[in-house]
């Protein structure tokens, strides 16, 4: 049986091989950007069974028709300029860039691309991203690093990872299982909550500042506009949910002026109206403007590591105007 991150990969190439098959349908002229992360997700995708492989198309398909509705650019045949169709690395998520497959447009030879869009591709679940934090001394400042460059965490935050280390350090040594060297209570009442009461401390202090809230929800959102695309595999449909902050999808291309949707552009909030703990390993952060995250930490690898935990980081709450679409198949 393939494992989750296989079943993602898979997916991926299935958004991107059904988006190349629906632009040449289209007499769109589109090429593959072959990459390591390409042969990758293809791979997994070519190891799937026959029947497998029809189901992932599907999904792909019925989520990329309203896609191709809205973006002019997949559907122009007399651009000069073709489409090139690439699968971006994993590194990409850690720095911002949820998108998973990019189609852009660019001239033969040229560098820069002078349009694109990205599709975020989920497989059985619609988490945001899975970052991992490390808790060896001298602990790592998680707001420095990468949630809010500009800002540090409440001293607090480091200290709850520093005494995570201590009590973890001989299981590390030792190779442990997490399962075998903590109790579930233990874990969460020594390990979890203490990390969390820390981050959610260092986020509250700054919930007033519009810069540090920008900068924490684009790290947690994403950096650039995509469209999240989440095959739910058992009950048989395609979720599409778009973020169009930067007014960059459904663009006008050279000769078509507009898409059959309008997409209205999203607003990023400005405060944080609240950051509430839910249980020892979870808790919530509300915006304005309508949206809502939930971050659960959890143990990520089987074996005890100093970089063995992560935080599972989900949307809980969208604005009204927002588009999210189901799409049977």
């Amino acid at each position: 049986m393939a494992s989750q991150v296989e079943n993602g990969k898979s997916f991926e190439y299935a958004c991107a091989k059904m988006l190349m098959e629906m632009c040449q349908a289209r007499g769109v002229r589109i090429h593959a950007t072959e990459s390591p992360s390409w042969f990758t997700a293809k791979g997994c995708y070519d190891n799937l069974d026959e029947v497998t492989r029809e189901k992932y198309d599907e999904a792909a398909r019925v989520a990329l028709e309203y896609i191709f509705n809205c973006e002019p650019n997949l559907n122009d045949q007399d651009d000069p300029k073709p489409l090139w169709v690439s699968i971006q690395s994993d590194d990409k998520g850690t720095k911002g860039d949820v998108r998973d497959v990019i189609a852009s447009r660019r001239a033969t030879g040229a560098l820069e691309d002078s349009w694109a869009v990205g599709i975020s591709c989920k497989h059985n679940h619609d988490a945001l991203k899975h970052p991992r934090i490390n808790f060896q001394p001298p602990a790592k400042d998680i707001f420095e690093s990468s949630w809010a460059p500009s800002y540090k965490v409440d001293p607090a935050y480091i200290n709850a990872c520093h005494e995570a280390a201590r009590l973890c350090e001989s299981g590390i040594a030792e190779d442990k299982a997490w399962r075998h060297f903590f109790s579930p209570e233990e874990l969460h009442a020594h390990i979890y909550k203490p990390i969390n009461d820390g981050l959610m401390k260092s986020i509250d202090q700054y919930k007033n500042d519009p810069v540090f809230v920008q900068e924490f929800f684009k790290y947690c959102l994403g950096l650039e506009d995509f469209y999240k695309v989440m095959m739910h595999e058992a009950k048989g449909f395609t979720k599409v949910t778009v973020f169009n902050f930067l007014k960059t999808l459904g663009k006008p291309s050279k000769n078509i002026k507009k898409g059959r949707f309008k997409l209205a552009p999203l607003k990023i909030p400005q405060q944080i109206i609240s950051v509430a703990l839910q249980k020892d390993s979870t808790f919530h952060v509300n915006f304005d403007e309508g949206w809502a995250f939930s971050f659960r930490l959890h143990s990520a690898d089987t074996t005890m590591k100093y970089s063995g935990l992560k935080y599972d980081v989900r949307l809980l709450g969208v604005p009204l105007d927002s588009h999210n679409l189901i799409f049977p198949w």
